[in-house]
C-alpha cells in the first residue's frame, strides 16, 4: 500500500483532499491574522486588569505580572513554594468554571469533560497541598 492509496487499495477521493487543503488553508490565514493583529505586542507583559476593571473576574486565577516576576526572582524552596501556591489558586479558578459547566451545560460530551477536568484538578490540588505542607506551607 503506497501513501495515496487506503486500506481497499483505492485512492482517497478528490473530494477529501480538497477538504483537507481548504482547511488546512483556513488554519493558516487565521494563524497569520492572529499573528498580525498581536505582532506589536512581542516584547510588552500581559496586561493584568484591576480589581474594578470589567475583565477582573476573568482573571481571578491567573498569576498577576509581579508575581510571576516574584518568582523569577526566587530558587529552591522559596520558588517551590511559591510556584505551588500560584497554581493551586489557578486550580481552583479552573475548578470552579469545570463545575459550571458539568451542572450547567446540556451536551452531554461537554459535561462529561468538564466533570473530568473538575475530578483531575481537585487531584492535582491535593497533591500540591501535600508537597506545600511538606515545605512547610499552605496554598494561600
Amino acid at each position: 500500500m503506497t501513501d495515496s492509496t487506503n486500506a481497499q487499495g483505492r485512492k482517497p477521493a478528490f473530494g477529501r483532499w480538497l477538504i483537507a487543503a481548504a482547511a488546512a488553508l483556513v488554519v493558516l490565514v487565521l494563524a497569520l491574522s492572529f499573528l498580525a493583529v498581536n505582532s506589536h505586542r512581542n516584547d510588552t507583559a500581559i496586561d493584568v486588569p484591576t480589581a474594578d476593571s470589567a475583565d477582573a473576574g476573568f482573571t481571578r486565577d491567573m498569576a498577576t505580572n509581579t508575581e510571576l516576576a516574584r518568582l523569577g526572582t526566587l530558587n529552591g524552596r522559596q520558588a517551590e513554594i511559591l510556584y505551588l501556591q500560584l497554581m493551586y489558586y489557578h486550580h481552583m479558578g479552573g475548578v470552579d468554571m469545570a463545575r459550571a459547566c458539568a451542572r450547567q451545560c446540556t451536551v452531554p460530551q461537554e459535561r462529561k469533560l468538564a466533570q473530568g477536568m473538575v475530578d483531575a484538578q481537585q487531584s492535582e490540588m491535593e497533591l500540591m497541598a501535600g508537597l506545600l505542607k511538606e515545605r512547610g506551607s499552605a496554598p494561600r
